[in-house]
């Protein structure tokens, strides 16, 4: 015998493998089940068919719980560094990590620099010839 409980938010399944297959659908208000030789759709009450049991299911199905703890956040915002006519310029960001960085000049260009980053919370830019603008860091 199959036997089928539908109750709120949990369907129990009992069935031999390969005899029986029962599916349902979470916003249908009937369970479609089909055996080997036939298929009905019948109300999600207490069903019956008859191969032999041996193999006992439960799903669960459940409503969304609350959301979790926040995970570990980045830097909030871009770090800026404004620069005047330098061919280093040095950068402590205490961010605990190598951040990206780009350089623009006065008129908001991109410029290139050499970049390092002697520890995780500073980092050093080398400019060919004196340089004016703003290091932003991510």
């Amino acid at each position: 015998m199959l036997e089928v409980t539908v109750q709120p938010h949990q369907v129990e399944v009992l069935l031999q493998p390969e005899t029986a297959q029962v599916t349902t659908q979470p916003q249908q208000f009937a369970t479609a089940i089909t055996t080997q030789s036939s298929a009905a759709i019948v109300p999600p009450q207490a069903l019956q068919v008859t191969p032999q049991l041996q193999t006992a299911a439960v799903i669960e199905t459940a409503k969304q719980g609350p959301a979790g703890p926040p995970g570990p956040g980045g830097a909030s915002s871009p770090g800026e560094q404004a620069f005047t006519g330098q061919t280093l310029v040095t950068v402590d960001h205490n961010r605990g990590y190598h951040p990206l960085v780009t350089l623009s000049n006065l008129t908001g260009s991109e410029i290139e620099g050499a970049i390092e980053h002697p520890s995780l919370n500073r980092f050093t830019v080398l400019f060919n010839v004196p340089q004016s603008g703003l290091v932003t860091y991510f």
